[in-house]
């Protein structure tokens, strides 16, 4: 379970729930994070659980250092008038 802290649709505690059915599941954190946010430690945990088929040994020493994006003062070029 890849859980958000912040993420209100799906909170941890619901992923929590849900693995205590799972017997080999397992829960990771991402601090100060809602939901949908793609960050680099996420993408490749969620790769290499998938290449592995397994999260026993997934390293998510990442998992803490990941933050969400800063706060967007101006739109992107792209969108400008």
């Amino acid at each position: 379970m890849l859980s958000g802290e912040l993420d209100g649709a799906t909170p941890p505690r619901l992923g929590a729930d849900a693995a205590k059915s799972l017997p080999n599941s397992r829960q990771i954190l991402l601090k100060k994070i809602a939901r949908g946010y793609a960050s680099d430690c996420a993408t490749g945990m969620i790769a290499e659980f998938i290449a592995e088929g397994t999260a026993r040994d997934l390293s998510a020493s990442c998992a803490d250092g990941v933050r969400h994006p800063p706060f967007a003062k101006e739109l992107p070029a792209r969108y400008s008038p």
